[in-house]
């Protein structure tokens, strides 16, 4: 979808160029003004694009450590369980 944005601003920009020929000062300034800001817009939208994947990748990260952590947990909890269950049937047997 951006390619298209960034062909059909180009495409644009093309245009703006002949009307430019036909334009006066200050119609060519307005052009001028109107498609700089596309093309910020855009870059930006670019920028933010290309951090997505570092950000998604820290977002994996910090998942799979709090994953890793909450099974160590209940790993832990089940041998405490499992601890308890063996106390009581040696109670249960005296």
């Amino acid at each position: 979808m951006f390619k298209s944005q960034l062909f059909e601003l180009l495409k644009s920009t093309q245009s703006v160029f002949s009307e430019m020929g036909e334009a006066d000062a200050e119609e060519k300034e307005t052009l001028l003004a109107e498609k700089s800001e596309e093309l910020t817009s855009l870059s930006q939208e670019s920028s933010e694009l290309a951090k997505r994947p570092e950000q998604l990748s820290s977002v994996i990260t910090d998942l799979r450590t709090e994953v890793d952590k909450l099974a160590e947990e209940l790993k832990k909890k089940d041998g405490d369980m499992t601890t308890l269950e063996n106390e009581m049937l040696l109670y249960i047997k005296q």
